[in-house]
Parts: C-alpha cells; structure tokens; sequence
C-alpha cells in the first residue's frame, strides 16, 4: 500500500488538511511551500519528513507552481477543522480513481498492470 505522488500546486493554493498512517518522505522539485502549522519553508532541493499522525496543510508560498514528489506508504486521511475524517485515500483507492477517469474518458487503463502491483 505505497505509492508515489508528484504534485503541482499553483501560488496561492493549498491542499486539505490530512494526516497519514506512516511517515512519508517528500523532495522540492520547483518552488516554495510550507505547512500551515509550521514556520520553515522548504524549496527546491529540500527533503521533507513527515511524520506519522501529525495533521499537516501543505501551502505554495512561492511565485512559481510547486512541484514536489512524496512517497507515501498507507492511508492520507483528510480531517475538517474538528479534526474529523472527511477523506480516505491510499494506493487502492486512488488506483480506482484512476481506473474511473480512464473509463469515462475512453482511455485503456491496461496500462495500470504494468505499473501496479
């Protein structure tokens, strides 16, 4: 249950508030982002570690898009400002989604066996 996300997030913008299960390692590709709850900023060439269970809203602070790829291993749990699950993402589940959009949009999903296991 490990997968690997690369993420572009434009200026301005941020992602949910989430925790995961087990820790996750992140690399800063382009850009400038920090977490919500914390002071440091990390940009290009920085290596980040999150730990496991900490709530974290991940933020580009940059004039650039930020590009940044994770490795994830376990559930991402998205929480609202009570700290109430709202979301349940891992490898699985987003593995599905992959497999809806590509039958919406009329695309062979063969593709996922070779990279899937």
């Amino acid at each position: 249950n490990a997968y690997v996300n690369l993420f572009k997030i434009n200026p301005g913008c941020s992602l949910a508030p989430h925790y995961h299960c087990q820790p996750v390692i992140g690399y800063v590709i382009q850009g400038k982002w920090k977490y919500k709850e914390y002071d440091w900023v990390a940009g290009p060439g920085s290596t980040v570690y999150e730990s496991a269970g900490t709530v974290h809203t991940l933020m580009n602070v940059g004039k650039v898009p930020m590009i940044s790829v994770f490795h994830v291993t376990g559930p991402s749990i998205d929480v609202d400002k009570n700290g109430r699950q709202v979301c349940y993402a891992d490898a699985f589940s987003l593995r599905q989604v992959v497999r809806n959009y590509c039958k919406a949009h009329g695309i062979d999903a063969s593709f996922l066996k070779k990279i899937t296991r």
